[in-house]
């Protein structure tokens, strides 16, 4: 019985300060590797954000510069001396007409973003108009023309002082009070015009083709899994798009729909509210959103240009690393481990001699 306790009392010893040593030599490790782990992970979560950021930045970037240049053509359009006669005198020639005509129709051959060009008179009547007609521009004969007077960006811009500029939102093209077929998504951008004593004489406007935006999408290079939609001040859809690796699937346009019929109430409230910023939704999706003001003149009148990608697929780098990290983790602590028996090991050589020596002592 004594020299069963004998026995077990180095090896108790032993296995103490064996689990001590290697102890000792882990929750080192594990320590720092819990500080560089978390570190890290936050670090790649907000590149991830980082990036939506970027993206939709970029897109809405595309979308600014696509309606600033359009804008830049209205005012170069309103200031051709071929308009200055309609702008003197509501009273016009059939020479001054026909001279409109002739400058409207080479302004539409080399600009094909444009699916109209016209001149409106202070009635709504339109007076020139160029059709682009799938790259063949064609004058649209005078018993074909159109009084716009009812329609909502004649009489927005009619409001506005000389110079300013209205932009619509992205609606169906109407001709002779019906949607047109095919369906033509487009954007109206209009300036009004003044005689020298500041009477209206009407306006220039111009129809910007929906599917510009189309190429602004595809331009962005969406990347899989990413949905991208552009709203107006309250949330109505104004166009989607989504994509599948490069290539741009659909750019959709539904009148009826609203932010609020796929995300929560409060959500939308504050990607409203905000300039620019990064959410994540309750389905775990992470939606990136920019602002865009499409005329200066009218600053409360906002786009919003939103994109949504599944978090998981946007934090992917995330969960690259934490694989990595587990198994070089893993693979430390073994190497510790080993450390920690080996420097056990020689720390148990003394008991190791006394145990020898008290053997001899007993004999």
């Amino acid at each position: 019985m004594k020299r069963s306790v004998f026995y077990r009392w180095p090896i108790n010893i032993r296995t103490k300060l064996l689990v001590l040593v290697i102890g000792a030599a882990c929750l080192p490790v594990l320590a720092l590797a819990s500080f560089y782990y978390t570190f890290m992970v936050d670090s790649l979560r907000q590149q991830a954000e980082g990036r939506e950021l970027m993206q939709v930045n970029i897109l809405a970037d595309r979308i600014r510069s696509l309606i600033t240049s359009a804008e830049h053509d209205l005012l170069f359009l309103a200031g051709l001396p071929a308009l200055q006669p309609f702008v003197v005198s509501p009273t016009i020639s059939t020479d001054e007409r026909g001279h409109l005509h002739e400058t409207f129709l080479a302004f539409s051959r080399t600009h094909s973003q444009f699916d109209q060009v016209r001149y409106l008179d202070a009635a709504g009547m339109e007076v020139v108009r160029i059709n682009h007609n799938a790259g063949r521009p064609i004058v649209v004969d005078e018993q074909r023309l159109q009084n716009k007077a009812s329609r909502y960006y004649f009489r927005e811009t009619m409001q506005l002082q000389r110079g300013q500029i209205y932009v619509s939102p992205i609606d169906l093209n109407i001709e002779w009070g019906h949607v047109e077929e095919p369906a033509k998504p487009m954007i109206r951008l209009a300036t009004p015009l003044f005689s020298v004593t500041g009477e209206p004489r009407g306006m220039v406007v111009v129809n910007l083709l929906g599917e510009q935006f189309l190429e602004q999408l595809e331009g962005a290079k969406l990347g899989s899994e990413r949905r991208v939609a552009i709203t107006d001040r309250g949330g109505k859809l104004l166009a989607e798009g989504w994509s599948e690796g490069e290539e741009m699937l659909a750019f959709a346009f539904d009148e009826g729909r609203r932010l609020q019929d796929d995300l929560p109430g409060d959500l939308v409230s504050m990607l409203l509210q905000q300039r620019a910023g990064i959410l994540v939704a309750p389905d775990e999706v992470l939606i990136a959103h920019a602002t865009i003001t499409p005329s200066t003149d009218l600053p409360q009148r906002f786009w919003k240009v939103i994109t949504r990608l599944p978090r998981a697929t946007a934090m992917r780098a995330v969960s690259s690393f934490s694989i990595l990290f587990l198994a070089i983790l893993g693979i430390v602590l073994i190497i510790a481990v080993f450390i920690g028996a080996v420097v056990a090991r020689h720390f148990l050589r003394p008991i190791r001699d006394l145990k020898a020596g008290t053997k001899a002592l007993a004999r």
